[in-house]
Protein backbone atom coordinates (compact mmCIF):
# COMPACT_ATOMS: atom_id res chain seq x y z
CA UNK A 1 0.00 0.00 0.00
CA UNK A 2 2.86 2.34 0.87
CA UNK A 3 4.53 1.66 -2.48
CA UNK A 4 1.30 2.38 -4.35
CA UNK A 5 0.90 5.64 -2.45
CA UNK A 6 4.47 6.64 -3.27
CA UNK A 7 3.98 5.90 -6.97
CA UNK A 8 0.70 7.84 -7.08
CA UNK A 9 2.27 10.76 -5.21
CA UNK A 10 5.17 10.83 -7.65
CA UNK A 11 2.99 10.68 -10.75
CA UNK A 12 -0.05 12.66 -9.61
CA UNK A 13 0.90 14.85 -6.64
CA UNK A 14 -2.00 17.26 -7.15
CA UNK A 15 -4.54 14.44 -7.19
CA UNK A 16 -3.02 12.74 -4.14
CA UNK A 17 -2.90 16.01 -2.21
CA UNK A 18 -6.49 16.79 -3.09
CA UNK A 19 -7.68 13.32 -2.03
CA UNK A 20 -5.71 13.58 1.22
CA UNK A 21 -7.35 16.94 1.88
CA UNK A 22 -10.79 15.45 1.34
CA UNK A 23 -10.10 12.38 3.49
CA UNK A 24 -8.21 14.18 6.29
CA UNK A 25 -9.54 17.77 6.28
CA UNK A 26 -8.91 18.24 10.01
CA UNK A 27 -5.17 17.58 9.56
CA UNK A 28 -4.83 19.97 6.60
CA UNK A 29 -6.83 22.62 8.48
CA UNK A 30 -4.53 22.23 11.49
CA UNK A 31 -1.43 22.73 9.36
CA UNK A 32 -2.56 25.80 7.44
CA UNK A 33 -4.26 28.89 8.82
CA UNK A 34 -6.37 29.32 5.70
CA UNK A 35 -7.62 27.08 2.91
CA UNK A 36 -5.95 29.39 0.41
CA UNK A 37 -2.47 28.01 1.21
CA UNK A 38 -3.14 24.32 0.41
CA UNK A 39 -5.21 25.48 -2.58
CA UNK A 40 -2.25 27.47 -3.94
CA UNK A 41 0.02 24.56 -3.08
CA UNK A 42 -2.02 22.19 -5.24
CA UNK A 43 -1.66 24.58 -8.17
CA UNK A 44 1.93 25.81 -7.90
CA UNK A 45 3.91 23.55 -5.52
CA UNK A 46 2.13 20.18 -5.32
CA UNK A 47 5.20 18.09 -4.39
CA UNK A 48 6.29 20.56 -1.71
CA UNK A 49 2.85 20.93 -0.19
CA UNK A 50 2.22 17.18 -0.17
CA UNK A 51 5.55 16.40 1.49
CA UNK A 52 4.99 19.20 4.02
CA UNK A 53 1.57 17.81 4.93
CA UNK A 54 2.93 14.28 5.34
CA UNK A 55 5.91 15.33 7.50
CA UNK A 56 4.12 17.84 9.71
CA UNK A 57 3.63 16.81 13.35
CA UNK A 58 0.97 18.34 15.65
CA UNK A 59 3.33 19.56 18.36
CA UNK A 60 6.58 20.20 16.53
CA UNK A 61 5.59 20.91 12.94
CA UNK A 62 8.44 20.19 10.50
CA UNK A 63 11.86 19.95 12.14
CA UNK A 64 15.42 18.73 11.65
CA UNK A 65 16.20 16.54 8.68
CA UNK A 66 12.59 16.74 7.49
CA UNK A 67 13.51 20.07 5.91
CA UNK A 68 15.86 18.20 3.57
CA UNK A 69 12.84 16.38 2.10
CA UNK A 70 11.00 19.69 1.82
CA UNK A 71 13.98 21.17 -0.06
CA UNK A 72 14.05 18.19 -2.44
CA UNK A 73 10.32 18.60 -3.05
CA UNK A 74 10.85 22.28 -3.87
CA UNK A 75 13.53 21.30 -6.39
CA UNK A 76 11.15 18.80 -7.98
CA UNK A 77 8.45 21.44 -8.33
CA UNK A 78 10.92 23.93 -9.81
CA UNK A 79 12.22 21.30 -12.23
CA UNK A 80 8.67 20.53 -13.31
CA UNK A 81 7.89 24.19 -13.99
CA UNK A 82 11.20 24.66 -15.80
CA UNK A 83 10.56 21.64 -18.04
CA UNK A 84 7.03 22.81 -18.80
CA UNK A 85 8.24 26.30 -19.72
CA UNK A 86 10.96 24.87 -21.94
CA UNK A 87 8.50 22.61 -23.72
CA UNK A 88 6.10 25.48 -24.36
CA UNK A 89 8.94 27.56 -25.73
CA UNK A 90 10.33 24.92 -28.09
CA UNK A 91 7.15 23.15 -29.16
CA UNK A 92 4.98 24.60 -31.93
CA UNK A 93 1.40 25.49 -31.13
CA UNK A 94 -0.37 24.82 -34.40
CA UNK A 95 -4.09 25.13 -34.95
CA UNK A 96 -6.09 22.76 -37.07
CA UNK A 97 -7.70 23.89 -40.29
CA UNK A 98 -11.27 22.63 -40.55
CA UNK A 99 -12.46 24.77 -43.44
CA UNK A 100 -12.84 24.13 -47.19
CA UNK A 101 -9.62 24.13 -49.18
CA UNK A 102 -10.59 27.33 -50.94
CA UNK A 103 -10.80 29.15 -47.60
CA UNK A 104 -7.53 27.83 -46.21
CA UNK A 105 -4.91 30.27 -47.56
CA UNK A 106 -5.83 32.97 -45.04
CA UNK A 107 -6.20 30.50 -42.19
CA UNK A 108 -3.48 27.95 -42.82
CA UNK A 109 -0.17 29.67 -42.19
CA UNK A 110 1.16 28.01 -39.08
CA UNK A 111 -1.61 25.41 -38.86
CA UNK A 112 -2.11 21.69 -39.09
CA UNK A 113 -4.14 20.53 -42.07
CA UNK A 114 -5.80 17.15 -42.20
CA UNK A 115 -5.32 15.92 -45.77
CA UNK A 116 -5.14 17.39 -48.30
CA UNK A 117 -3.63 20.85 -48.05
CA UNK A 118 -4.88 21.92 -51.47
CA UNK A 119 -7.11 20.34 -54.15
CA UNK A 120 -4.41 20.57 -56.82
CA UNK A 121 -0.60 20.86 -56.88
CA UNK A 122 -0.88 24.13 -58.78
CA UNK A 123 -2.78 25.77 -55.92
CA UNK A 124 0.13 27.39 -54.09
CA UNK A 125 -1.80 30.10 -52.23
CA UNK A 126 -1.47 28.24 -48.92
CA UNK A 127 2.27 27.74 -49.30
CA UNK A 128 2.71 31.39 -50.30
CA UNK A 129 0.78 32.52 -47.21
CA UNK A 130 2.99 30.39 -45.00
CA UNK A 131 6.19 31.74 -46.52
CA UNK A 132 5.06 35.36 -46.15
CA UNK A 133 4.43 34.80 -42.44
CA UNK A 134 7.50 32.66 -41.83
CA UNK A 135 5.33 29.75 -40.69
CA UNK A 136 5.08 26.04 -41.39
CA UNK A 137 2.15 23.85 -42.43
CA UNK A 138 1.81 20.32 -41.07
CA UNK A 139 -0.31 17.88 -43.06
CA UNK A 140 -1.54 14.96 -40.95
CA UNK A 141 -2.90 11.54 -41.79
CA UNK A 142 -4.70 10.24 -38.71
CA UNK A 143 -5.26 6.76 -40.16
CA UNK A 144 -1.65 5.96 -39.25
CA UNK A 145 -2.31 6.17 -35.53
CA UNK A 146 -5.04 3.62 -34.94
CA UNK A 147 -3.62 0.75 -32.84
CA UNK A 148 -4.21 -2.10 -35.28
CA UNK A 149 -2.65 -0.20 -38.21
CA UNK A 150 0.36 0.64 -36.06
CA UNK A 151 0.70 -3.06 -35.24
CA UNK A 152 0.54 -3.97 -38.94
CA UNK A 153 3.30 -1.44 -39.60
CA UNK A 154 5.48 -2.94 -36.86
CA UNK A 155 5.00 -6.47 -38.20
CA UNK A 156 5.87 -5.42 -41.75
CA UNK A 157 8.95 -3.49 -40.68
CA UNK A 158 10.11 -6.50 -38.62
CA UNK A 159 9.92 -8.66 -41.77
CA UNK A 160 7.41 -11.06 -40.23
CA UNK A 161 5.93 -11.93 -43.63
CA UNK A 162 9.04 -11.30 -45.73
CA UNK A 163 9.24 -8.90 -48.65
CA UNK A 164 5.92 -7.40 -49.72
CA UNK A 165 5.59 -7.69 -53.49
CA UNK A 166 1.95 -6.72 -53.98
CA UNK A 167 -0.90 -5.09 -52.08
CA UNK A 168 -4.59 -5.47 -52.88
CA UNK A 169 -6.19 -2.57 -51.02
CA UNK A 170 -9.98 -2.08 -50.90
CA UNK A 171 -11.88 0.53 -48.92
CA UNK A 172 -15.65 0.47 -48.90
CA UNK A 173 -17.60 3.58 -47.92
CA UNK A 174 -21.07 2.97 -46.56
CA UNK A 175 -24.10 5.14 -47.20
CA UNK A 176 -23.61 7.00 -43.91
CA UNK A 177 -19.99 8.12 -43.90
CA UNK A 178 -19.50 7.87 -47.64
CA UNK A 179 -22.65 9.75 -48.58
CA UNK A 180 -21.81 12.49 -46.10
CA UNK A 181 -19.06 13.73 -48.39
CA UNK A 182 -21.66 14.59 -50.99
CA UNK A 183 -23.85 16.51 -48.55
CA UNK A 184 -21.12 18.99 -47.61
CA UNK A 185 -18.83 21.29 -49.55
CA UNK A 186 -16.80 18.27 -50.66
CA UNK A 187 -19.36 17.65 -53.38
CA UNK A 188 -18.10 20.75 -55.19
CA UNK A 189 -15.10 19.32 -56.99
CA UNK A 190 -13.76 22.76 -57.84
CA UNK A 191 -12.92 23.46 -54.21
CA UNK A 192 -12.39 19.94 -52.83
CA UNK A 193 -10.67 18.13 -55.66
CA UNK A 194 -13.26 15.37 -55.45
CA UNK A 195 -13.54 12.30 -53.28
CA UNK A 196 -10.39 10.73 -54.67
CA UNK A 197 -8.37 13.69 -53.45
CA UNK A 198 -10.18 14.34 -50.22
CA UNK A 199 -10.72 10.75 -49.05
CA UNK A 200 -8.44 8.44 -51.01
CA UNK A 201 -5.32 10.40 -50.01
CA UNK A 202 -5.71 8.63 -46.66
CA UNK A 203 -5.41 5.28 -48.36
CA UNK A 204 -2.51 6.23 -50.62
CA UNK A 205 -0.63 7.51 -47.61
CA UNK A 206 -1.48 4.40 -45.60
CA UNK A 207 0.03 2.08 -48.21
CA UNK A 208 3.15 4.21 -48.59
CA UNK A 209 3.57 4.40 -44.81
CA UNK A 210 3.00 0.68 -44.24
CA UNK A 211 5.67 -0.19 -46.81
CA UNK A 212 7.98 2.71 -45.92
CA UNK A 213 8.13 3.43 -49.62
CA UNK A 214 6.98 5.87 -52.30
CA UNK A 215 5.64 5.00 -55.76
CA UNK A 216 7.70 5.52 -58.89
CA UNK A 217 4.69 5.46 -61.23
CA UNK A 218 0.97 5.95 -60.72
CA UNK A 219 -2.12 5.36 -62.83
CA UNK A 220 -5.79 5.29 -61.91
CA UNK A 221 -9.27 4.76 -63.23
CA UNK A 222 -12.64 5.20 -61.60
CA UNK A 223 -16.28 6.12 -61.93
CA UNK A 224 -18.97 7.75 -59.85
CA UNK A 225 -21.93 5.72 -61.00
CA UNK A 226 -22.87 4.38 -57.56
CA UNK A 227 -22.47 7.76 -55.88
CA UNK A 228 -24.48 9.52 -58.54
CA UNK A 229 -27.27 6.95 -58.47
CA UNK A 230 -27.69 6.73 -54.71
CA UNK A 231 -26.54 10.00 -53.20
CA UNK A 232 -26.00 12.75 -55.74
CA UNK A 233 -28.82 15.24 -56.36
CA UNK A 234 -30.38 15.04 -59.82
Amino acid sequence: MGCLFAVMAGLFPRLVLFIYWVVRPERVDAIFTSFIWPFLGIIFLPFTTLIYVLLWQPRTGVTGSDWVWIALAVLLDLAHWSASASQRKTSPAPTTSAVPNSARPAASAGTGSVRPTAPAPADRAILDAARRRGKHIRVTFNYRYSPFRTQVKELLMAGEIGDVLSIDFHWLLNTVHGADYFRRWHSNKAISGGLMVHKATHHFDLVNWLLDSTPTAVFARGARRCSRMLWMPP
